[in-house]
């Protein structure tokens, strides 16, 4: 208000006016707690030195007035905001606006953990998501994009049939976790030789299989790695009936392709047999030769030296009719030579 007063006495001429002005302004409204950094949610109350006073406020950073949301308890700052209040009194002026500025730095969930964890395998898999934050709901996506809490809800464990890259991130109370991702590569399980690469001295048949259900069989039979276009394995017995490096993948669609199994299987030509023993005989001989691979060619000496292919080509008995030592050996086209049978003869 404004006040006005002059003073007057008999005799005297009335005194000037005397004037003053008297601005009742409302208290500036205080905060508690005050602004700062937090790491939860805080409740803030509002108060004012004159109990009751009405008390306005705002929390989009807008200067408050009296037609802003009326105080009526503890605000909830759940986030980096700025709050501004006044209080206003009827017949006073209005406070002066009160700001803090609150920072909410909650503590952010776990990042989820994978079991299995990312890496190849041979089989598929089922993937389970955990979090070590209590309540944390736990979101994914299998198709490589980052996940958001819009994504699917982790509740079952994950199929993975193909190979796959799982993304997850854990939410609590509106706030995330940094996303974790594993990437899983499914690779078809190596092919299986039903034998052994090695020696063999007679024809041999390999059948070919795989531990991973579906998967296509490639493969070759002259030591060449095996692709998609090589030959396709349709079940059968592969015969191997001369020296062959057998190779061999498997494919699945959205898997890795197997690796490459190999083996070298060395066809070796039996020892050829004599039908006389070594020792001493009275008299001249006859020695038939003979191989269990039908067909093999047989070579022999009989002065004592190695045969080779170049040496006497067996065609029938060999007589042995003074002290001799017969030597032979046998071959076949595709087949390693037979090792040396040798046999000595004593004639008197």
């Amino acid at each position: 208000m404004v006040l006005n007063a002059i003073a007057v006495t008999p005799g005297y001429a009335d005194s000037a006016v005397a004037t003053a002005t008297y601005t009742l302004r409302v208290p500036t409204p205080t905060f508690s707690p005050a602004g700062g950094t937090y790491s939860t949610p805080q409740s803030v109350a509002i108060q004012d030195a004159i109990p009751g006073v009405p008390i306005y406020y705002t929390t989009d950073g807008s200067a408050p007035t009296e037609t802003s949301i009326s105080y009526n308890g503890p605000v909830t700052i759940s986030k980096t905001t700025t709050l501004m209040a006044i209080a206003a009194q009827s017949g006073w002026s209005d406070s002066t606006v009160r700001s803090a500025s609150y920072t909410i730095r909650q503590q952010l969930p776990a990042t989820p953990a994978f079991s299995p964890r990312s890496g190849t395998y041979t089989t598929a898999q089922m993937v389970t998501l955990t979090d070590s934050t209590s309540g944390a709901a736990i979101y994914y996506t299998t198709d490589g994009s980052t996940p958001t809490t819009s994504s699917a809800q982790f509740l079952t464990p994950i199929p993975v049939s193909q190979t796959t890259t799982i993304k997850a991130l854990a939410s609590l109370g509106g706030v995330s976790s940094a996303v974790a991702s594993s990437a899983y590569t499914l690779r078809v399980g190596t092919p299986l030789l039903s034998r052994s690469g090695g020696t063999y001295t007679s024809a041999q048949s390999v059948i070919i299989s795989d531990s991973t259900p579906g998967a296509t069989i490639f493969y070759t039979t002259n030591g060449s790695t095996p692709t998609t276009s090589s030959t396709p394995y349709d079940n059968t017995a592969i015969p191997v009936n001369q020296t062959t490096t057998i190779k061999a993948i498997a494919v699945l669609s959205g898997w890795s392709n197997s690796n490459t199994v190999s083996a070298a299987y060395t066809l070796k030509v039996p020892a050829p047999t004599f039908s006389l023993a070594a020792g001493t005989y009275t008299g001249a001989q006859s020695v038939t030769i003979s191989d269990a691979l039908a067909g093999a060619r047989i070579y022999y000496t009989v002065n004592g030296s190695t045969p080779t292919t170049s040496s006497t080509l067996y065609t029938g008995a060999v007589s042995i009719s003074r002290s001799r030592t017969l030597r032979a050996i046998a071959a076949s086209t595709g087949w390693s030579n037979s090792s040396v049978t040798s046999a000595s003869y004593t004639i008197h």
